[in-house]
């Protein structure tokens, strides 16, 4: 699997960590949805092959940092709208 897009699909919780298992997944749209918790994964990164990244417009706060330095050929960064807090 290359792509996942479930923009706008009211799905709500915190993001899924079976993510990061996915190497070759290039792209993630979960926008516009109620996702709610940190943005990165204790002890997990985003897959290196990540092109693109689009998280706008959810709930999600700072708690972990998310590590952008681990996904090198990442052109594409959505976090806009999110207030979840810290």
């Amino acid at each position: 699997m290359t792509a996942i897009d479930l923009s706008s699909n009211s799905l709500h919780g915190t993001l899924p960590c079976e993510l990061t298992s996915l190497s070759e997944l290039r792209s993630v749209d979960l926008s516009d949805n109620l996702l709610s918790g940190s943005l990165g994964f204790t002890g997990r990164s985003w897959p290196v092959t990540l092109v693109k990244l689009d998280l706008a417009h959810n709930l999600l706060g700072a708690g972990t940092a998310m590590d952008v330095g681990t996904m090198p050929i990442l052109e594409y960064l959505d976090l806009s709208a999110n207030n979840g807090g810290t």
